[in-house]
């Protein structure tokens, strides 16, 4: 069977028509029924009509509402107290008699009723079917190894939609009982419930080490002016507790039980470069260029907990191993082409409800301690699965860019008067932005078992998680305007240098540093490439083995320069890089392995250039060129 739920604040609200049971034979216009079931410790002992009085007043309550066609709504309304309610249970003793009846030995009785007897093995069913419906009980009794396991009467009654249960009593050997009472034309009403659906999701949030040096800007076209976030991590985490019903130590008071856990990180990062002009003493922005985003990944951990203890078997917790179907993942990066002064630059991704695994949990059942061997060989079923949505939706705008001699620009284009100093004008802009990321993850576990006649389903509910809501702090560095003519002679605030922690955004980018007068000594911009800015066919190979380099040395006087240093000899390394002063074999791409030397590294990793492709240089009349290419 089929249940619709979803968590909000830990309880539970019913949804629409979340999941549908085709039924053959069933009319359209068949009434609702309310169900209530209720697992009994002692019941055995009881009346029907006390075991009743529990499952209406403290068993679990569903909605049974037959669509157009025949289709099945069933919508779980109330847990249940712990220990008593029974959610998603389903007896299948009429289902399994239908189709095993050809096998059993079958003897009319003298009241006209049936008995139909089945041995497999050490199992042996017996099925009592009355003469007519409603004359007697239709009963199950189940033996194993020639004790008797537990007994089953099913009240039944005729109705437009064919023969109906009115109450379901299994009496186990061990004193419990499970009562589920069927009342026809009652109205979908939820009942009082006390019992949450599950814990709040608790979430864990620590910041990951990223690189110090910044990140490589990101913007669209060349600037004068830069403002740059570099790429800020966090590791997060989120355990869900045990749902239905529990806290966040043990599982119990339900028969189905599951415990999500997922071990996440992400990053966020920001760039925006553009013109300021100072014309006559008029300083003004000019047109701006920037892009921010973000990049999220995640795995989950899936423990389930099952309670037959009803029938003899003690409690059981087991891992459900994590194969995803797709990666847990979303990212999203916007390029805008302003300030975003006057306007705002937005993400959005989404991820539609997918399956992230299915499994098979009867071998994960069997592999467990103290599991008696009968449980090996009878009727025994089980699955689990999770889907997962993914949403994330962000916003970024800038509220001003603030100078460090008081001007204040909130328009794209506005222009204020500024003094100007005899040594010319030199000053710092901070950019004031305003950003807000929200990132939701909806878990959606399944998790049934099968045992003899008898099936429990975990009903269906969303445990939500949102690893980041809020606002965003993009730690924009400041910008200098250096109208003096004269380099800066401040502290560098970015190195144009990036590890990548996720994935590689700049793949099928080109880069273009511009010396600039700031104290970076350059600002960079990022064009899509779709071929080599310089055919390499004809250049020098470099015939370089794993982890080597080597010299080259400029001719006719020409020489290279970097952060304002003169070379004319530079080396290249096999593992992606250029260095100055020294060659360098380094395969780990760390940062500590990058700023050992004067390095420019392009593609610093441990390559294999002996294993195809080729490395190759040329001195041209403006410029050197240095390629791997398919390295």
């Amino acid at each position: 069977m089929c249940f619709s739920g979803v968590i909000r604040h830990g309880r539970l609200r019913v949804l629409g028509l979340a999941a549908l049971l085709v039924l053959a034979g069933i009319p359209a216009a068949a009434a609702d029924t309310m169900v209530y079931t209720a697992l009994v410790d002692g019941g055995a002992a009881l009346s029907d009509e006390a075991l009743i009085a529990i499952a209406q007043e403290m068993g679990a309550a569903e909605s049974l509402h037959f669509q157009a066609g025949g289709a099945l709504e069933r919508r779980i309304l109330r847990l249940g107290a712990p220990g008593v309610g029974c959610p998603g249970f389903t007896s299948m003793s009429r289902v399994d008699y239908e189709m095993k009846r050809g096998a059993a030995k079958t003897v009319q009785q003298s009241d006209g009723s049936r008995e139909a007897v089945l041995e497999e093995g050490a199992l042996k069913t017996v099925w009592r079917a009355p003469r007519s419906v409603g004359a007697a009980p239709f009963e199950t009794v189940v033996f194993l190894n020639g004790e008797e396991l537990y007994v089953e009467r099913r009240l039944e009654e005729k109705t437009a939609a064919g023969v109906q249960p009115t109450v379901i009593r299994i009496d186990f050997a061990t004193g419990s009982s499970i009562i589920q009472v069927f009342d026809r034309g009652a109205a979908a009403v939820a009942p009082a419930d006390d019992t949450p659906l599950g814990p709040t999701p608790e979430t864990t949030l620590e910041p990951a080490a990223v690189s110090a040096w910044g990140d490589p800007a990101k913007a669209a076209q060349n600037q004068l002016v830069q403002f740059t976030a570099p790429a800020q991590g966090f590791n997060v985490g989120m355990d869900s507790g045990w749902w239905p019903g529990g806290g966040t130590e043990e599982p119990g008071g339900f028969v189905l039980q599951v415990r999500l856990r997922a071990v996440g990180a992400y990053t966020y990062m920001g760039n925006v470069q553009g013109y300021f002009w100072l014309v006559d003493e008029i300083l003004k922005p000019g047109a701006a260029a920037g892009s921010w985003g973000y990049d999220f990944g995640a795995e989950l951990f899936t423990k389930a907990a099952i309670d037959l203890g009803f029938i003899g078997i003690n409690p059981i917790q087991f891992d459900i191993p994590y194969i995803p179907n797709f990666d847990l993942r979303t990212t999203a990066y916007d390029t805008f082409e302003t300030y975003l002064l006057d306007s705002v630059s937005t993400l959005h991704d989404v991820t539609p409800r997918r399956n992230l695994f299915s499994v098979d949990i009867v071998p994960l059942i069997l592999g467990q301690v103290d599991i008696p061997d009968w449980l090996s060989w009878i009727p025994l079923s089980g699955g689990a699965s999770v889907d997962v949505s993914i949403a994330a939706d962000g916003a970024m705008t800038c509220d001003a860019i603030r100078v460090t001699d008081g001007c204040i620009f909130t328009e794209e284009g506005q222009e204020i008067d500024v003094i100007v100093p005899e040594e010319g004008y030199q000053e710092l802009a901070t950019y004031d932005e305003n950003a807000e990321l929200t990132i939701t993850l909806d878990f959606f576990p399944a998790l049934y078992i099968k045992v003899f006649s008898m099936r429990f389903d975990l009903p269906l509910f969303t445990i939500p998680w949102a690893p980041y809501e809020g606002p965003l702090d993009l730690p924009f560095n400041d910008a200098e305007l250096n109208f003096s003519g004269t380099p800066s002679q401040g502290d560098v605030t970015d190195w144009f240098t990036e590890r990548f922690i996720v994935n590689n955004d700049l793949s099928y980018k080109r880069i273009q540093f511009i010396p600039s007068m700031t104290s970076n000594r350059y600002t960079a911009c990022i064009d899509p490439a779709t071929a080599y800015g310089t055919d390499p066919a004809g250049h020098t190979p470099l015939p370089l083995g794993d982890d080597a380099f080597a010299e080259i040395t400029l001719s006719g006087g020409k020489s290279v320069w970097l952060y304002g240093v003169e070379y004319d000899t530079f080396y290249v390394g096999s593992n992606g890089y250029i260095t100055f002063t020294e060659g360098d074999t380094a395969k780990s791409e760390t940062y500590d392995n990058h700023f050992r030397l004067p390095r420019v590294s392009g593609m610093f990793d441990d390559l294999k250039p002996q294993d195809g492709g080729e490395i190759s240089w040329a001195q041209l009349p403006d410029r050197v060129v240095v390629t791997w290419d398919q390295v």
